[in-house]
């Protein structure tokens, strides 16, 4: 009995020693841009609001107050879903990327039924998780996906009024918002 746990214990920490961290982890899939979203910029006047948006934030285990802050002031509906706290268990990808597809999966499925307009996401991995690889999503959930994604630094410069800067980055997206 003994011999068991220990070996169970061994393998374990074998895993855990081989266990990349998530800087380490690319969530990008082959021959993708990497893009530079920017940096979440101080409050500024809203020059576009949002008010005929149903958002969706999928803030994980970290919530944002600029990003909060942000997101009242576009005066949009904001869907209040447990999944966007969910952990998508992106320290594991390495280890089960079909794990990781399915929580990401169930996550966005979960804002697109409940007629979210947008998913928006607050760091690049989240973003490419969701984005870059949404064929993956689609294959382990057996739907298909359209709901776009949004990176929060795009969705302040839109509400900012700053189009020129945001479209490139838009153009970019797997499935563009369309939101210029």
């Amino acid at each position: 009995y003994n011999l068991r746990n220990e070996d169970k214990i061994n393998s374990l920490k074998t895993k855990i020693s081989n266990h990349k961290v998530a800087q380490e982890t690319n969530f990008r899939i082959k021959n993708t841009y990497i893009i530079d979203f920017g940096e979440l910029q101080k409050e500024d006047e809203i020059k576009h609001d949002f008010n005929n948006f149903n958002l969706a934030y999928y803030k994980g285990n970290n919530s944002c107050d600029k990003v909060d802050s942000l997101l009242n002031k576009l005066d949009a509906k904001i869907l209040n879903l447990t999944s966007m706290s969910n952990d998508l268990a992106m320290n594991s990808f390495n280890e089960n990327q079909e794990f990781t597809y399915k929580l990401a999966a169930d996550a966005i499925l979960d804002a697109f039924d409940n007629s979210a307009d947008l998913l928006v996401v607050d760091n690049d991995d989240t973003f490419y998780l969701f984005d870059y690889n949404r064929k993956e999503l689609e294959r382990v959930s057996g739907r298909e996906i359209i709901l776009p994604i949004i990176h929060v630094n795009e969705l302040q410069k839109l509400a900012h009024g700053l189009h020129d800067e945001v479209k490139t980055t838009l153009e970019r997206h797997i499935v563009d918002p369309e939101l210029i």
